[in-house]
């Protein structure tokens, strides 16, 4: 084995976008997880999610998932939702093995962009996961691409799952 190395940097495109990437479908896949405490003093799971594609692969979005205080009733239908988008069966315990059976396996899931608050940028965040099996019309994919973000937080507010300072 040699110390010595040679890579040619000059025809490397320089990668600095961390703008958000467009509301759409997107594959996915959940590599790595770890305990966090939000603001309120609450246990949550942090993930971090690559996209697959069909664009923008290795783009990263991070979620988090209370599992004490609150929120657990919202972590528990979005967990659900996310095993059944990897066809995994939903109807088990979640736990520190359950998790790890979701990591580095792919399922689709509707991405959305967050507008930014108290100083922050806009960012992705996980809007729904896409059940195995079903798919969405190309007509509401095209819709969904050029939804007003107001129209998105209205819809939210009206099912109650708009996302709470302390989830993050």
């Amino acid at each position: 084995m040699t110390d010595e190395f040679d890579i040619d940097l000059t025809s490397v495109e320089e990668e600095n976008d961390f703008s958000p990437i467009p509301n759409g479908n997107y594959e996915m896949v959940a590599n790595q997880w770890n305990q966090h405490t939000s603001k309120a003093g609450n246990l949550s799971i942090k993930v971090e999610f690559d996209v697959v594609g069909p664009s923008h692969a290795n783009r990263k979005i991070w979620e988090y998932f209370t599992v004490q205080g609150n929120a657990v009733q919202v972590t528990a239908r979005r967990v659900k939702a996310w095993r059944k988008s990897m066809g995994l069966d939903p109807d088990v315990s979640f736990n520190k093995e359950a998790l790890e059976e979701m990591m580095n396996k792919p399922f689709m899931a509707k991405v959305k962009i967050e507008p930014g608050t108290d100083g922050y940028a806009d960012s992705n965040k996980i809007n729904d996961f896409i059940s195995k099996g079903t798919s969405t019309p190309k007509s509401e994919e095209k819709s969904e691409s050029v939804q007003d973000p107001a129209e998105v937080e209205a819809a939210e507010k009206s099912t109650g799952e708009q996302d709470y300072d302390w989830m993050k």
